[in-house]
């Protein structure tokens, strides 16, 4: 089987990832523990998964879980969809969100800075895959416009995920210098300013594929997807 965007809420308490017989067909699952130093549960799917999603995002408080679906009721291609409930207790609903979505692949939604700014992946520009951001005034509003961060090259570069303050960015790319597929991260010195300063992870990547990048929010722990076992895999480092 196949495992991969993986992601954790804030506490590390509750893991979702996909799992399929390939890594671009399966199913949302999730796993809990009681503690951050304790094995992980029995996955289990999630109630509103579906066998065409993908790129699935947790929260940070677990309340919010973004995924990448080309399910009935979008555009007819790949679409971000936002699934809430009011409490890890509560069952989980998904709707579409048509501002963030397009006639073109979009997928790999983050958020941060108080629910107000998102990353996501998109071919909308045609070629490879890029990184977008979008805006908006309050956690209630819609999505303003989304624009490409200037940190997109020709290749691919997609699966971001940026930190709570919203400073450092760690994404995947195929750039020119990367090994196939190469984790990297960028910084910036305000909310108003696009990312730069990009560095590879070097001591992450390897000669394999290394993806979907989630950093805990103390900045010491990163989970990982990599097929350098030979089969897509999720990874954990620690520093």
């Amino acid at each position: 089987m196949a495992e991969d965007d993986a992601s954790m809420t804030g506490d590390q308490l509750e893991i979702y990832f996909m799992r399929g017989v390939v890594a671009t067909d399966g199913a949302i699952y999730v796993a809990t523990r009681a503690t951050p130093s304790e094995m992980w549960g029995t996955p289990a799917i999630v109630s509103i998964s579906n066998p065409t999603d993908s790129t699935a995002r947790v929260s940070r408080d677990g309340l919010r879980l973004w995924v990448g679906s080309p399910r009935a009721g979008g555009f007819g291609t790949v679409d971000i969809w936002l699934a809430t409930r009011s409490s890890r207790a509560a069952p989980w609903t998904i709707a579409h969100v048509p501002e963030l979505s397009t006639s073109m692949e979009e997928f790999a939604a983050s958020e941060f800075a108080g629910q107000t700014q998102l990353v996501f992946s998109s071919n909308r520009l045609g070629g490879s895959t890029d990184i977008f951001l979008a805006a908006r005034p309050t956690a209630t509003d819609p999505w303003g416009t989304a624009q490409p961060a200037s940190l997109n090259t020709t290749a691919a570069d997609q699966d971001a995920f940026v930190s709570d303050a919203g400073y450092e960015l760690w994404f995947s790319s195929t750039r020119p210098g990367s090994q196939g597929g190469d984790l990297y991260y960028a910084t910036r010195s305000s909310l108003t300013e696009d990312f730069g300063n990009i560095t590879p992870v070097t001591e992450l990547n390897t000669m394999s594929d290394e993806n979907d990048p989630w950093v805990s929010p103390d900045g010491r722990t990163i989970i990982f997807g990599s097929n350098r076992s030979g089969n897509p895999e999720i990874y954990q480092a620690k520093r």
